[in-house]
């Protein structure tokens, strides 16, 4: 498999945004309405799930409701931007984006 060079890897945001179903971003790279090549339909459809989560129950005001698990819904992004890392691997650099966006982004690299 050819690997672009670092100068051609475009970054691939994992984010959740108000009203958007999905919740992959590419700024070099229109993929409205689709995910990148290569990613299977079961991490698509993991992606489509977490970010219902946050269509559902955040609100821009009153943040998450009573009672919502935000470290397990933050620890689910982790664990979804560490699957597209292994699952583009290196066609993209993954940066999670967290709700809410007053925490730093953070990097994700292929498991070797």
């Amino acid at each position: 498999m050819n690997t672009p060079s670092p100068e051609t890897i475009h970054v691939l945001r994992l984010m959740n945004e108000y009203c958007v179903e999905q919740p992959t971003w590419c700024a070099e790279e229109d993929l409205t309405g689709r995910f990148p090549e290569g990613l299977s339909k079961g991490l698509q459809i993991r992606l489509l799930d977490w970010a219902k989560v946050f269509i559902d129950n955040f609100d821009d005001e009153d943040r998450w409701p009573a009672g919502f698990d935000e470290v397990k819904y933050f620890e689910q992004g982790k664990e979804l931007a560490q699957a597209l890392a292994n699952e583009l691997k290196g066609k993209y650099r993954i940066k999670y984006i967290p709700m809410p966006y007053s925490m730093e982004p953070i990097f994700f690299e292929p498991n070797i």
